[in-house]
């Protein structure tokens, strides 16, 4: 969708955060158009003095580089965020499927703001030796300031009605979420 048509949208929808990073996008798009467009046509009238020593020539060319610098400097800072946060789930992901790879994995929530973990897995019961184990092993992963905090569900220690509440627990802790997100 195009940054103008999201900003309508958001607003018609009244999602704020929506409309300010469509808003940025957009005035992005048309300042590097306008700088695309200055750069060319200098190109072009190369041999133009009138172009090479005019004073507002000279001041649109600065007027140009401020604008790309203030422009580009909060897209770097939000690459960099980006970027780091797909790293984290990245080797999180990899450390799940390589530690619990004869696991059922039922819940995940990653917490930046804690740096916290939290899994819910289902499977063959681990001792706090092997779980301890496990949890050592996140170094090797790059998640060694990552506190992981495991709950366990296991096939042999869970009745058919426990399992249900799990499940229905499970079911309303996505609810509530939800609700949460909409406030």
């Amino acid at each position: 969708m195009p940054p103008v048509c999201t900003v309508g949208y958001s607003i018609a929808t009244g999602n704020l955060e929506y409309m300010i990073g469509a808003s940025y996008l957009f005035s992005i798009n048309c300042s590097f158009i306008m700088i695309a467009t200055y750069i060319g046509t200098n190109v072009m009238m190369v041999n133009n003095p009138y172009v090479k020593h005019n004073r507002k020539a000279s001041k649109m060319r600065k007027i140009l580089i401020l604008v790309s610098l203030v422009l580009i400097i909060p897209s770097l800072a939000s690459a960099t965020t980006l970027v780091r946060d797909t790293l984290i789930n990245e080797s999180i992901n990899n450390y799940l499927s390589d530690q619990f790879e004869n696991h059922t994995i039922l819940k995940k929530k990653y917490s930046k703001e804690n740096n916290t973990l939290k899994l819910t897995i289902s499977g063959k019961y681990l001792s706090e030796a092997e779980l301890q184990g496990i949890i050592n092993k996140q170094n090797e992963y790059g998640l060694k300031n990552i506190s992981i905090q495991v709950s366990q569900l296991t096939n042999d220690r869970l009745t058919e009605k426990e399992l249900v509440d799990y499940i229905i627990q499970y079911k309303n802790d996505d609810d509530l979420q939800q609700i949460e997100k909409d406030k």
